[in-house]
């Protein structure tokens, strides 16, 4: 089976304060801000949200996600600094090896329809053994016992959040099985529709990851 098609798209990204560096939801480092590459999209993707992370020594990590317009990509981060925040690594004072938080999205998945997945993605950047994980998704749909949510980690962290149940399942959700693992990379939020006549929307979600 031939490899789908890849379309070259122009992406221009800037980042508060600049400097930071950029990577596509696959882990390339594209290079600091401001910055104008190209990235290889595959067609079918064309019309989907394109995640980017950002990563600055002494900030947060941060990502931001569009759609390509005309064959272009325009993205804005702000990061937010991690003075004050025990245990991260650089900052004078603070003792090592003592937990950090690391706080990722994932942008906007569109529409959950019949018979259909929508996900959304969301990139860890920097290393980190998870010690608690919680996820909060956005969202929303008709009828909840339709749904299933799942999500699945980089080194092939598989996790059902919940499965056709009655509750709703655009909450926050305390991830166990992710204890021990590998952050970082792309994380995919899937929100998986299996029943007919009644749909919804998936506005993305949300990571809070304690770690060493």
């Amino acid at each position: 089976m031939p490899a789908e098609e890849r379309v070259p798209v122009t992406l221009t990204a800037n980042s508060t304060p600049p400097g930071a560096t950029v990577m596509t939801a696959t882990g390339e480092n594209l290079g600091p801000t401001p910055l104008v590459s190209q990235v290889m999209i595959p067609r079918s993707q064309l019309g989907l949200p394109q995640t980017f992370s950002f990563t600055l020594p002494g900030y947060q990590p941060a990502t931001a996600a569009a759609v390509a317009v005309n064959n272009a990509v325009t993205i804005q981060a702000t990061l937010t600094p991690m003075s004050g925040m025990p245990g991260m690594p650089g900052m004078p004072g603070m003792p090592t090896g003592m937990p950090r938080t690391i706080t990722v999205s994932g942008g906007d998945g569109g529409r959950i329809y019949d018979y259909h997945t929508t996900t959304s993605t969301a990139v860890v950047a920097e290393a980190c053994d998870v010690q608690t994980m919680t996820v909060t998704v956005r969202g929303n749909h008709s009828f909840f016992s339709d749904v299933t949510v799942s999500l699945s980690g980089p080194y092939g962290q598989n996790v059902t959040l919940q499965r056709r149940q009655r509750g709703n399942p655009f909450r926050t959700y305390t991830v166990t099985r992710a204890t021990g693992t590998q952050a970082q990379g792309a994380w995919r939020l899937s929100v998986r529709d299996t029943v007919g006549a009644d749909s919804g929307y998936l506005n993305g979600f949300t990571m809070s990851i304690s770690c060493l």
